[in-house]
């Protein structure tokens, strides 16, 4: 489950963990240094006996145009949550360029585009930022208008904010409420988007593996193998148990489901 800090990967299974997350400051990068990639640690962690799911975390663009078929062999495992957190940060390659990111809207766009393709029940994830120094109209425009074509299931929206000492603190600032009325505007689009994806859920049976107490008495959260939550109510306690569920209703942000099958 989440927190699970055995050492040993192999050892966290066989002590019950259910959930392995692969994480750092940026998981494309992983091996550069050591003449591996991710893809290959990927590999070596599905192949530990038992019963289990992998979350791969977040990894930058750059990072991954070198690795992309090995990476989307890796994840055909059926251990693998078929989920990807890649963050373009902005629509416009103009911004994209003044924040010297290293990669661009279109490396993003065949990104999210190859990972689909090649599973189309998933979950794509990335991060926009909001009011980067110089950010025009037109800018934040393309940032709105790449949210519309890809439709991410996941976005991150932060507002831009300098950090003491960097280059970009020394430009000049967007106007507070012009950030703020962008914002809003990127989160109402991203609300919309993530219904219009939740909706191919309705009616999906299959299994979640619960890993969180739901905010409501007598709720769980779960994860589908799209990672996708999956919000189901029950007295019992089913934290850390793989249950079959139907999708009945969606939110914006998750889905809901009933029991229907067994619980292991």
């Amino acid at each position: 489950m989440k927190g699970c800090l055995f050492f040993s990967k192999a050892r966290a299974v066989k002590e019950g963990c259910r959930e392995i997350w692969l994480t750092s400051t940026d998981n494309g990068c992983y091996g550069k240094d050591m003449r591996t990639n991710l893809a290959e640690l990927i590999n070596s962690v599905s192949n530990i006996e038992g019963n289990f799911w992998v979350r791969v975390g977040m990894m930058n663009p750059i990072h991954l145009r070198r690795i992309t078929n090995a990476l989307l062999k890796s994840y055909s495992s059926s251990k693998i949550f078929k989920f990807l957190h890649i963050p373009v940060q902005s629509g416009s390659e103009t911004i994209l360029k003044a924040m010297k990111r290293g990669h661009t809207v279109k490396d993003f766009e065949v990104l999210a585009n190859n990972f689909r393709n090649a599973f189309p029940f998933s979950s794509l994830s990335t991060d926009i930022i909001v009011g980067y120094p110089g950010e025009s109209a037109g800018d934040f425009g393309e940032s709105l208008s790449l949210i519309e074509r890809v439709q991410p299931d996941v976005v991150n929206i932060s507002k831009f904010g300098a950090r003491a000492g960097t280059e970009a603190s020394k430009l000049k600032q967007l106007p507070t409420n012009v950030v703020s009325t962008r914002t809003k505007e990127l989160v109402d689009l991203v609300k919309s988007a993530g219904r219009i994806r939740n909706e191919r859920w309705l009616g999906w049976e299959g299994e979640i593996v619960v890993d969180e107490k739901g905010t409501k008495q007598g709720t769980w959260v779960g994860r589908n193998a799209a990672y996708r939550p999956v919000v189901v109510a029950s007295e019992q306690n089913l934290f850390g148990k793989t249950v079959e569920v139907r999708v009945n209703d969606i939110t914006n942000t998750y889905l809901l489901g009933n029991m229907v099958g067994r619980v292991a």
